[in-house]
């Protein structure tokens, strides 16, 4: 059987693809057909492509999630552990990172922890273009102008904010970024985190020994805040597209039935 969550299906980590866009108006680009026939590999397997890896900059992101989440405030619910399902369209999953709510207004927000200090200030810098500022920092559109992953980012956000409100019936117009790279004077903090999550089997016990200059961390009192949000407001028009754009490319999934 497929499973019912990720395998297969469309989800919000990867649906940027689906977004682009090919020569003739309304097409897919190549990378909608590539991500579209990778989860027909994957019904056709049963099974996720990628193995699961326990490489650094995902054990370091996964480890200090928390650690910046309970810096968030109470107003946060975390749910990076629930997987939401479109109840209309089965093939769109997401897992956002956390949620608020107030006045009936959902805001959701996903959290990034860069590995590296480029990464980091690529998504807290303004974007300078030809030594003037065309936008300020901690705003989507300099994320989405300066980081690699940009793009990723603003859609995955997107694509759960989508989900969110079909499963609750209530309006999420608004998304957050939130980008944490921890202080020197946290590092100590974060090694006894590690030593704890070594000891459930997780792979961070690498954090645990390295010296101060091996992990990510900002200079305390320096230019660079540790937990920077990025507000921005989630349009009408951008869930429209993302909605039309995942129907169109679940007529391309193939309906497998996995032999017993």
């Amino acid at each position: 059987m497929l499973s019912p969550s990720r395998v297969g299906n469309f989800t919000s980590s990867g649906i940027v693809a689906l977004t682009t866009s090919g020569k003739t108006k309304g097409s897919f680009g190549k990378p909608a057909f590539t991500y579209i026939e990778k989860k027909n590999k994957e019904r056709r397997l049963g099974r996720r492509i990628e193995k699961d890896f326990d490489a650094k900059p995902t054990s370091w992101g996964n480890l200090i999630e928390q650690r910046a989440f309970d810096q968030l405030g109470l107003e946060y619910t975390l749910c990076s552990k629930l997987t939401l399902a479109h109840p209309e369209i089965p093939y769109w999953k997401g897992t956002p990172d956390a949620y608020k709510e107030v006045e009936d207004v959902l805001t959701i927000a996903d959290e990034k922890c860069p590995y590296t200090l480029d990464s980091f200030c690529d998504l807290v810098d303004p974007y300078i273009e030809e030594g003037k500022i065309i936008h300020p920092a901690l705003s989507i559109e300099a994320v989405r102008a300066n980081h690699k992953e940009g793009e990723t980012y603003y859609w995955q956000i997107t694509s759960n904010a989508c989900l969110l409100e079909a499963l609750t019936g209530k309006k999420v117009t608004k998304g957050e970024l939130i980008v944490y790279c921890p202080y020197k004077s946290e590092l100590d903090a974060i090694r006894d985190l590690a030593s704890s999550a070594g000891e459930s089997g997780a792979n961070t016990k690498w954090i645990n020994f390295a010296d101060d200059e091996a992990l990510p961390h900002l200079i305390d009192g320096g230019y660079y805040k540790n937990i920077n949000v990025i507000k921005f407001d989630i349009p009408e028009t951008d869930k429209e597209f993302l909605k039309s754009r995942v129907l169109r490319a679940g007529e391309l999934l193939q309906n497998i039935t996995q032999a017993e």
